[in-house]
């Protein structure tokens, strides 16, 4: 998730009147303008996929049976409608501060931070 973040940047684009704008830049150096970030869960219930510490590989784990596996199960992967259907829209709207060049965040306001523990807390 960290990964998304080091990727943003501000930047005065075409029809900014000069004002700098949040800016994302893939990986083939192409740019636009985020307005905001889907969380969306691809693993279908009872699996859950995390990363191993030992071997740094991505794990299944089914939380029903207890067993794990680096091969990707395939009742494992989350249909459409589940994925669609449940995803999150974290809105990058005013108040919200994902660079460190933005205004203040509104301590009303979901931040960075908030969600950035959150998946640390819950991926441990």
């Amino acid at each position: 998730m960290e990964k998304i973040f080091v990727r943003l940047e501000m930047k005065i684009i075409k029809g900014s009147s000069g004002t700098p704008k949040l800016s994302y830049t893939g990986r083939d150096d192409r740019h636009f303008v985020p307005t905001g970030l889907y969380i969306v869960r691809t693993v279908n219930e009872p699996w859950t996929m995390r990363i191993s510490k030992s071997f740094k590989r991505k794990f299944f784990y089914n939380k029903k049976t207890g067993t794990s596996t680096y091969e990707l199960p395939p009742d494992s992967i989350a249909p459409f409608h589940i994925c669609y259907y449940g995803r999150l829209f974290w809105e990058w709207g005013d108040g919200i501060r994902v660079h460190d060049s933005q205004k203040p965040q509104d301590p009303d306001k979901l931040s960075k931070e908030d969600v950035l523990s959150f998946i640390q807390m819950h991926s441990a």
